[in-house]
């Protein structure tokens, strides 16, 4: 084994290496001897699918692909771990990496079984097997090659809740759920607790105990309110025990928490919201400012939403980044093909989040009230829950609407019901990017939506969905969808949404912590 290793240089532009099962693929890869002015690139399996099955997609290889085309004076080597997880079209995709490799770039795949490679990849390759060692000896590598705690980043991602149920819970277990547990260890923080469930995380991801509780009594909730608004280094002590390397305040609006004061800490203010509301709000300006000022960077989830920050804070331009939502459009496919237990009208149209005046909810009403004046009996599917579902079920009844009006709850899985829908209806007053309306132009289903977040920048002047500014507009969008005289391309609205993918926003969420 000693002598394998240090007889083995890597230098064909494309070389397969084939380990004996349990060796551990990051074990090997200290092993193996590289010239000292190459540049090593880790490149390892993105998690798809329910059920959290690690696969190389084609998607991932084009992330690769644009990685590797990034023109560099720098020898540089791209390692596949675990590579035999790349599926048939990755490899098809990848053989052309292997066939053209760019000036200064390398590949080396990692593997447990080079029969799992096509025979054109495998004809292109140099391919190195490392004999088997015995059992206690794989043993001995494998404690030796684990990383120890301290050579791990530790992250604190904290934000108001992780169990209502919204947008941004969905999108902090996606990005905790594909970040390499190798190489960090993640803590989630929410500040109070709803009951509609966790969002899935791996095992390694701890969710850390919680300050308030919506069942507390109500002067308990108080005290603790005030606790947090009064005393917020307090709070803190008492709610964070442990030191980390990168804080994160995943929020839409208010931030929950003061960032450490250490100053080696990256702080990282991740907002899920357009802020313009903040010009002439002075209280929410300078509370967010205070945050601001020591965050080493600020994520705006759209372009809408930076510019937003921009124009509040034109003095924090320099810090701002923006990251897209990313989304496992195989797993959303997979969820919309499960069966529903009520019949969906063929002319319907849905509205998925919280039912709160500031979603729009009760416009939302008005739009479908307006369609049945006209003598336009569509369907509306209310998807979520919130404080202004009574009234609006009794203002559906004063309408004389029940037979039309859904309300169908929170739901895990709103895919099976959004499928069935023609058209997707938001009158929301404030969003930072509606990954709804995402969700539903892979489901091939367009929006209709004030202009909020990235609403206009999902749209593309129409091409996939309309951006209203009243009622009537609204009304009109809808029924244009219904009678086809808006044309809306399943195809090209599926080709779009490729940028929002799960692998290039981990490759941008990786850069921030290491960078």
């Amino acid at each position: 084994m000693r002598d394998f290793f240090e007889n083995t240089i890597l230098s064909s532009h494309a070389t397969i290496v084939e380990i004996p099962r349990g060796f551990g693929f990051d074990f090997a890869l200290k092993k193996l001897k590289f010239s000292k002015d190459i540049q090593i690139i880790k490149f390892k399996p993105t998690i798809h699918g329910t059920q959290k099955t690690e696969i190389i997609n084609v998607e991932d290889i084009e992330v690769l692909q644009k990685k590797a085309n990034v023109k560099s004076a720098k020898r540089r080597c791209f390692v596949l771990m675990d590579a035999e997880k790349m599926n048939e079209s990755a490899q098809n995709k990848f053989l052309k990496l292997f066939e053209e490799p760019n000036t200064n770039t390398s590949f080396v795949l990692l593997t447990e079984n080079k029969n799992t490679f096509e025979k054109t990849i495998l004809s292109r390759a140099q391919i190195l097997r490392i004999p088997p060692i015995s059992e206690i000896g794989s043993i001995k590598m494998l404690q030796k090659s684990k990383l120890s705690e301290d050579d791990k980043k530790k992250i604190l991602f904290f934000m108001w809740s992780f169990s209502l149920g919204g947008g941004a819970e969905k999108i902090l277990s996606t990005i905790v759920s594909n970040l390499d547990p190798e190489k960090y260890d993640i803590d989630i923080l929410e500040m109070e607790h709803f009951d509609k469930g966790y969002e899935p995380v791996p095992e390694n991801v701890k969710i850390l105990k919680f300050l308030q509780d919506y069942r507390q009594p109500r002067w308990l909730r108080a005290i603790l309110w005030r606790l947090r608004i009064y005393f917020p280094r307090l709070t803190r002590r008492l709610l964070v025990k442990d030191q980390y390397d990168v804080e994160v305040s995943f929020t839409i609006m208010n931030p929950p928490l003061l960032f450490s004061k250490r100053k080696e800490v990256k702080k990282i203010s991740w907002i899920h919201g357009s802020i313009e509301e903040f010009l002439t709000d002075r209280s929410k300006r300078d509370s967010h400012r205070r945050q601001l000022d020591v965050a080493d960077r600020i994520v705006g989830i759209s372009k809408k939403t930076c510019n937003s920050i921009k124009e509040v804070y034109p003095d924090y331009s320099q810090k701002l980044t923006t990251v897209y939502n990313g989304y496992d459009f195989e797993s959303i496919l997979e969820k919309s093909k499960e069966k529903i237990a009520i019949k969906i009208a063929s002319q319907s149209i849905c509205t998925i989040g919280r039912i709160e005046e500031n979603k729009g909810s009760d416009r939302v009403v008005e739009v479908i009230r307006l369609l049945h004046q006209q003598g336009k009996k569509y369907h509306l599917y209310f998807i979520g829950a919130g404080d202004m579902e009574v009234e609006l079920k009794e203002r559906v009844k004063e309408y004389h609407l029940e037979d039309y009006v859904h309300f169908l709850g929170y739901q895990k899985n709103p895919y099976q019901y959004l499928s069935h829908m023609k058209v997707l209806l938001s009158m929301s007053k404030q969003e930072g990017f509606p990954g709804v309306y995402v969700e539903a132009l892979s489901l091939g289903v367009p929006f209709v939506s004030t202009e909020v977040g990235g609403a206009e920048e999902l749209s593309q002047k129409g091409r996939f969905g309309k951006i209203i500014a009243s009622n009537e507009e609204a009304a009109q969008a809808i029924d244009n969808y219904m009678t086809c005289v808006s044309s809306f391309d399943v195809n090209e609205a599926s080709q779009f949404i490729q940028q929002f993918t799960i692998a290039k926003q981990i490759e941008q969420v990786e850069n921030l912590i290491e960078e």
